[in-house]
């Protein structure tokens, strides 16, 4: 049918006043009042009779000259049914010919009907207006007699398919080549045009011009042109390079890959019951290809991976029952369809997936889907389709994914049905990997299943899970897990108490993330899984994970502390520094390990040089467990460690009595004759415990006593926690050490004021003024003047902003 009609207009050779110019010959003869003479170009251009010089010397009747038949897309739309008359009107010569053509430039005047089924229409006229105006054409077009059945019917009784669709996917490329059509009648090439045509969206096959037959086919400039079998002989297949060239009699054709776009639809018109649908579906895929991202490309070139998947929803929507779609297909247009699509069409797609019993892999990607809130009708429906599938899928031992599904509520009676299905299979599984797909279901939708009725069954799937040094199974994905975990353990220490340390390694090196939490003291297995942590740590996070399993184990139980180095040992995972954290935490009243005091006895000569607090400490309790080897430099470096714990001591407890500030000073003055290697580890004791002594000039006098090599250090660590939460505080107490010479030497005062001064460099200027100002304030009255020299800063008579700048401009 038409949307807004079609202009007319008919060409022929007309006698003196019978055409639209008014003298004799060959002209527009009559046209309707809207063709524009843009139009008028286009019909006598591209739609007129193109007569063959062999039959007219041939003498054969003018009845016998076969019809022609041409449409043009060049300003708009024109479409042409021409005919043979013989002579010319004013002379004896041949030649004479009619055109009748119906123009527009709206293509919804076409409605569904392609230009080549408008063949031998009863709609065309044979013979002139009797005046030069005629009317518009605005009625329904009917096509002649290659309607879409009679169409469907002849693609069915082709040899072969494959020509069809070799023509179809070069015409489905705009740029691709030029059709030459060989064929007896104009009846045989109109049927390839108008299959092929029918096979293309409307927009599309409007804009495919053609021409049956030309006179010319070398010159031709149609997109196709047909031309009389018996004269196109002369141009062979390989001569006509530019060219698709096709056969209609013996069904040949130049060589063309056939797209899966031109085999699908060509393989569905030739099977049709009802080839209607075909046609619409057609039309449908194309409305569908409207996509997210705005993709839509209509007869631009090869099809989109998104115009395939609306092919196959479209067929999917007009023939349901048609299995010739794929859900991935249906699937990903689900996902990237245009919303207005998804709305009006998504809920159609994904009830016809239903009801097709889709692989799980297809309602997971659909319950996504719903979950998202991309759609969310039927979603319940399948999220139960997707629970059904998946424990069938679990019965023969295939995993769901790992990841639990959102909440969705299901009917009481379909999650009964789930819990009975589930618990049923894993009691009648025949293997492992069954059940651990059954459990996963089971976790994956949150379906809880009735311990009491499985405890056997699960008990003996975990004793073959503890036997399978291969399995693959991830318990954080099981239902039930907490149970399973509970047997687990049971089950392990079962074999260990019968079958020793090394029956456990291996099951729990693979198990040790699960049981984690139950790894109490005094539980054996627990030593092996705390081992296992151990094992699998890094080597950063191992002394963190060390010192956190020695708090628990070695302090209060001898058995827990002893059991745990049996462990290390039967794990091969005692390292030197191991024995060291060992030795040093563990109680000296516990007993260790011949192995672990060797090994800390190796680390003590390995690191003599440069001891940490960890050597120091382990150092201290070998002593006292009297397996400390015998040597005058470890003799000299633990008294110098105990001088040093004692000014810690002090520091810490240090009160205003006069005689305990004697004290602590006396001892402080004996860190000028400590070993450097002890004052290096205890650097970072001996800043903090200064910083917060109740003498708040006890840290002038420790930097004061250490020895030249150590009062970088300190100083670093003192600049260190400037960068702290207690900034003021800290930067505070270490300028009140800088304003005393008498306490404080020329040398460390410089490093420690340098220090200070680096600090606060990157400071912005009125950030640096405000903290120095905070900082004059807090000062003691006495010590203000020493600040401000030692800045050389004017003394203000108030605390104010501004004199840190310039103070600094001396620097």
């Amino acid at each position: 049918m038409t949307g807004s009609g079609f202009e007319r207009l008919l060409y022929t050779d007309c006698q003196a006043g019978q055409g639209r110019r008014g003298s004799t010959g060959f002209q527009i003869q009559a046209q309707s009042e809207g063709v524009d003479r843009q139009q008028e170009q286009l019909a006598v251009n591209s739609l007129l009779y193109a007569i063959q010089d062999t039959w007219i010397a041939q003498g054969l009747p003018p009845q016998d000259f076969p019809r022609g038949f041409a449409h043009s897309a060049d300003a708009g739309y024109g479409t042409a049914q021409s005919l043979y008359l013989g002579r010319e009107v004013n002379g004896a010569r041949q030649g004479n010919h009619l055109a009748d053509c119906l123009l527009t430039r709206n293509a919804q005047s076409y409605g569904a009907v392609r230009p080549a089924q408008l063949w031998h229409s009863p709609l065309w006229r044979e013979v002139a207006w009797p005046q030069t105006t005629c009317p518009a054409f605005d009625d329904y077009l009917e096509p002649g007699p290659l309607d879409i059945d009679a169409v469907a019917s002849w693609v069915s009784h082709l040899s072969s398919a494959e020509p069809l669709a070799q023509l179809l996917s070069v015409l489905e490329q705009p740029d691709g080549r030029k059709v030459l059509l060989l064929a007896e009648t104009p009846q045989e090439a109109m049927s390839w045009i108008a299959a092929a045509t029918v096979l293309l969206p409307m927009r599309t096959a409007l804009e495919i011009s053609f021409k049956v037959f030309v006179d010319r086919p070398t010159h031709a400039s149609q997109r196709i042109c047909a031309f009389p079998r018996a004269f196109g002989r002369r141009l062979p297949v390989e001569a006509e390079q530019h060219r698709f060239v096709l056969d209609t009699v013996e069904e040949t054709c130049s060589e063309q890959e056939i797209s899966p776009r031109a085999a699908f639809w060509v393989a569905r018109l030739a099977s049709a019951e009802d080839p209607y649908r075909v046609l619409e579906a057609v039309e449908f895929a194309e409305l569908l290809a409207e996509t997210t991202q705005a993709i839509q490309t209509t007869g631009t070139g090869p099809e989109t991976p998104a115009q395939a998947d609306a092919r196959q929803t479209a067929w999917a929507l007009s023939t349901p029952e048609d299995r010739c779609w794929e859900p991935p297909g249906l699937i990903r247009w689900l996902s990237s369809a245009a919303p207005h699509l998804r709305d009006n069409y998504g809920p159609d797609v994904v009830q016809i997936l239903l009801q097709y019993q889709p692989h799980p892999d297809h309602l997971q990607a659909v319950d996504a889907l719903m979950t998202t809130g991309t759609l969310a009708e039927n979603a319940a429906k399948v999220r139960q389709a997707l629970l059904v599938a998946e424990i069938d899928a679990a019965r023969n031992g295939m995993r769901p994914p790992a990841d639990r599904l959102r909440t969705m509520d299901l009917s009481t009676d379909a999650y009964r049905d789930a819990q009975s299905d589930i618990a049923s299979a894993v009691l009648n599984a025949d293997d492992n990997r069954t059940i651990d797909a059954l459990l996963r279901v089971a976790h994956r939708h949150r379906i809880r299943l009735p311990v009491a009725a499985l405890v056997e069954r699960l008990h003996a799937f975990v004793t073959a899970w503890v036997a399978m040094p291969q399995s693959d199974y991830d318990p954080r994905t099981w239902a039930l897990s907490e149970a399973i975990t509970d047997i687990l353990h049971q089950v392990l220490s079962d074999q260990l108490l019968r079958h020793g340390h090394q029956a456990v390694i291996e099951p729990v090196r693979r198990v040790w993330p699960m049981l984690l939490s139950s790894a109490a003291p005094e539980d054996p297995l627990g030593w092996h899984i705390r081992v296992a942590e151990l094992e699998a740590a890094t080597p950063e996070t191992r002394p963190v994970i060390l010192a956190a399993t020695l708090q628990r184990y070695g302090q209060d139980s001898a058995h827990a502390a002893h059991g745990f180095q049996q462990a290390l040992l039967a794990w091969n995972q005692l390292q030197p520094h191991d024995a060291v954290a060992i030795v040093g935490r563990v109680p000296t009243w516990i007993p260790l390990l011949p192995a672990v005091i060797e090994q800390a006895q190796r680390a003590v000569r390995a690191s003599i040089e440069a001891p940490d607090e960890d050597l120091l400490l382990a150092m201290h309790h070998l002593r006292d467990r009297k397996t400390l080897p015998r040597d005058a430099d470890l003799d000299q470096l633990l008294a110098s460690d105990h001088h040093v714990i004692r000014v810690l001591q002090q520091l810490r407890d240090v009160s205003e009595s006069e005689d305990e500030q004697w004290n602590l000073y006396s001892s402080i003055k004996v860190l000028q004759r400590t070993d450097i290697r002890v004052l290096r580890p205890r650097t970072h004791l001996l800043l903090t415990y200064s910083l917060t002594s109740a003498q708040q000039w006890a840290g002038a006098h420790v930097l004061a006593a250490l020895p030249d090599a150590a009062i970088a250090g300190f100083v670093a660590a003192a600049i260190g926690e400037l960068a702290g939460t207690r900034t003021e505080t800290t930067l505070c107490r270490l300028v009140l050490w800088c304003t005393d010479d008498k306490i404080l030497p020329e040398h460390p005062r410089a490093a420690l004021t340098g220090g200070i001064r680096d600090f606060l460099e990157p400071f912005p200027t009125p950030q640096r003024d405000e903290l120095a100002t905070t900082i004059y304030g807090l000062l003691p009255a006495d010590a203000r003047p020493h600040w401000a020299t030692m800045f050389s800063a004017p003394e203000p008579a108030e605390p104010r902003r501004g004199f840190w700048s310039r103070g600094d401009k001396t620097r």
